[in-house]
């Protein structure tokens, strides 16, 4: 009797229980606390799946932490899974984001800390180019000049800086993924531009050598010349009219001219206009403005990167080398100097031309990404990046 009296109170308890939310009165126990992934993205479980939603600080706002991108653009990693480039999140769901760092990469950054490249899930320093673009560095070697091409797994190295120069530019180098120097231009021989030579020479393996065709006299030049020949590099001396084709880098020579100008290694200047597919830069070199009329009649297009002569020299006279070429950024290689230079009249004359200045003493070493339907990025060089990228390329 008391058995079949209790029963009805029992089964009305456990109705009650199931209808009222009984971890209000009795808390279950605390989950362990989450694990903190290697991106600083926090991580639960083993597998290093992704956690629930992050917690927000005290503040109220979504914690951030800093992922570095291709180049050197602000792009904090969000904790609900998107990026947040240049402080604008791009509302990606909370699984991953799309974000492309170069033209042809679609890069998905996961919350597992990896990435996914163009739909394939890579580790973390992966970049995987969809199309080869070329790359050019202007390299920061101080008052000299030195710029780097990198196409196709090719290297072309233009001038190598200054005396001091040297070691700096093969960092440079290394740091961009380059294994050897399959061109080096001289294109002009002055000691800002052949100071690095026998450190570079003494690093890489350099297999020709494009120069010009009067060497001045003096030791600084003897001993660049000595170096090239001891090393048995093969060398071209380019004429105005050549075309230099390497790693589909196309180098149209516009200068020297068949009549050379004794003991003036100025006008000897090799003077390069760069192509690959639709994109083109200027380089002039130590080319003298008031010998210009000689070069702007052959020149056919408007490239939209030039680099300035002689560090960001000035003349009393506008340049028609640079009004023809109508580049829509300009590059000037220089370092401390007691010269003055760039030349206030230069940065003047670029100012009103309306194209962006980019100086190497400002901002070190610039990077530019040109794909061959003539597109191109342009921003301060962050070379491990480059690394990456050439390493999958070459």
């Amino acid at each position: 009797m008391r058995i079949s009296a209790i029963a009805p109170l029992l089964v009305a308890l456990v109705f009650i229980s199931g209808c009222i939310n009984l971890d209000g009165i009795f808390p279950p126990d605390a989950p362990p606390a989450p694990q903190e992934g290697q991106n600083g993205i926090t991580q639960e479980g083993q597998n290093g799946t992704a956690g629930q939603e992050a917690a927000q600080n005290e503040s109220g706002a979504e914690n951030k932490t800093n992922e570095s991108a291709f180049w050197d653009n602000e792009a904090p990693a969000q904790a609900n899974g998107t990026w947040a480039v240049n402080g604008s999140d791009n509302g990606a769901g909370a699984n991953e984001t799309n974000a492309t760092a170069v033209s042809g990469i679609n890069a998905t950054a996961l919350l597992n800390g990896s990435l996914q490249i163009n739909g394939s899930e890579t580790g973390n320093a992966t970049i995987e180019p969809a199309n080869e673009n070329l790359n050019i560095i202007f390299a920061d070697v101080g008052h000299g000049d030195a710029t780097i091409l990198m196409a196709n797994g090719y290297t072309v190295l233009i001038d190598s800086g200054g005396g001091e120069a040297g070691g700096a530019l093969a960092q440079i180098l290394a740091q961009a993924g380059a294994r050897s120097v399959d061109s080096l231009a001289i294109s002009s021989w002055d000691e800002g531009r052949i100071g690095g030579l026998r450190e570079i020479l003494r690093r890489f393996a350099v297999h020709e050598a494009w120069i010009g065709k009067e060497v001045p006299a003096g030791k600084v030049y003897e001993e660049a010349r000595e170096n090239l020949e001891q090393h048995e590099i093969y060398t071209i001396r380019p004429n105005a009219g050549d075309e230099i084709l390497r790693g589909g880098i196309s180098v149209k020579i516009l200068n020297p001219q068949e009549s050379e100008y004794a003991e003036n290694a100025q006008a000897n200047s090799i003077v390069m206009l760069v192509q690959y597919g639709e994109f083109c830069m200027l380089l002039p070199s130590a080319f003298p403005q008031e010998m210009e009329p000689l070069i702007v009649g052959k020149l056919e297009m408007q490239c939209p990167v030039f680099k300035w002569r002689n560090r960001g020299e000035g003349r009393s006279t506008p340049s028609q080398l640079y009004a023809k070429v109508s580049p829509k950024d300009t590059i000037i290689s220089v370092g401390k100097n007691e010269a003055g230079l760039p030349s206030p009249t230069t940065i003047d004359r670029i100012n009103i031309s309306g194209a962006a200045l980019w100086r190497t003493d400002v901002v070190g070493s610039i990077y530019v990404n040109a794909s061959k339907n003539g597109s191109y990025e342009i921003m301060p060089a962050n070379l491990s990046a480059i690394f990456q990228y050439n390493r999958l390329v070459g």
